[in-house]
């Protein structure tokens, strides 16, 4: 059974998922995105390295901190785990 696109995303391989008209006007946002479409090839492949990190340990964080471990231990309890675990996150990347 062929498996259906989602909604919302682009059939292709590199094609955007909004048109220039659909995106935002945060200022935050169209900064940001200006900054991003300024970078080298190279600074941008870093750009990208380093939001893939983060996309990645905020997964690892979020599946972490929903433990019932975590969840009935204490602020400082808590504290010392999360350090742990993202030393423990970090050594294995």
């Amino acid at each position: 059974m062929a498996k259906l696109p989602q909604p919302g995303r682009p059939i292709g391989r590199g094609e955007k998922r909004k048109a220039e008209d659909e995106l935002t006007d945060n200022p935050s946002t169209k900064y940001n995105r200006e900054r991003v479409e300024k970078l080298t090839p190279e600074e941008r492949v870093a750009h990208a390295a380093r939001h893939a990190d983060n996309q990645n340990w905020v997964y690892h964080k979020k599946k972490f901190t929903s433990t019932p471990e975590y969840l009935n231990s204490s602020a400082e309890e808590q504290q010392r785990m999360l350090t742990k675990t993202y030393n423990n996150w970090h050594e294995k990347r």
